[in-house]
């Protein structure tokens, strides 16, 4: 895939343009899981990895793809169980005094280890929070007064 322009930074899309930019050869199997769980890497975390530390070096660990991402079947989709403490969608309410709310599925980098996975699967994304998903998720959050702290997530807040 191409490099793609977001604002200022460069975001790095799929195995091939990371592992160009990096110029580096990656191994076939990173390939095969970046059809499953696509790779996208900003300049900024691109320029934070030692390519002579790989496959060791930590944010190379963040940022590229790994075999173990396919080597668990038993991994669930939703392993922290967020589908059932979301009474309303786009809205967690998980702890009684603060719920979270996902505002898109963007991010400048698919970390490897995110646990929201499931909505970035073969290329899929978690669109930005639409005016009608955001009234409903205000109509809850009116009506439950125990909330003191409302967290912006998704992906990345900060990417709409």
């Amino acid at each position: 895939m191409a490099r793609v322009d977001s604002r200022e930074q460069q975001l790095y899309q799929g195995a091939a343009a990371v592992a160009e930019q990096l110029k580096i050869d990656l191994p076939e199997y990173i390939y095969q899981v970046d059809r499953q769980y696509p790779m996208i890497v900003s300049d900024y975390y691109l320029n934070l990895i030692c390519r002579d530390e790989l496959p060791d070096d930590p944010i190379g660990q963040q940022a590229i793809a790994s075999a173990a991402e396919m080597n668990s079947p038993d991994w669930p989709d939703d392993g922290l169980g967020e589908l059932n403490w979301s009474p309303v969608p786009r809205v967690i309410h998980r702890y009684p005094d603060r719920a979270l709310l996902l505002t898109t599925g963007r991010c400048a980098t698919h970390c490897r280890f995110c646990f929201r996975k499931r909505n970035w699967r073969q290329g899929a994304q978690l669109a930005d929070i639409s005016s009608d998903e955001l009234a409903v998720a205000v109509t809850y959050l009116q009506t439950h007064n125990e909330i003191r702290e409302l967290l912006l997530s998704g992906g990345d807040p900060l990417m709409l």
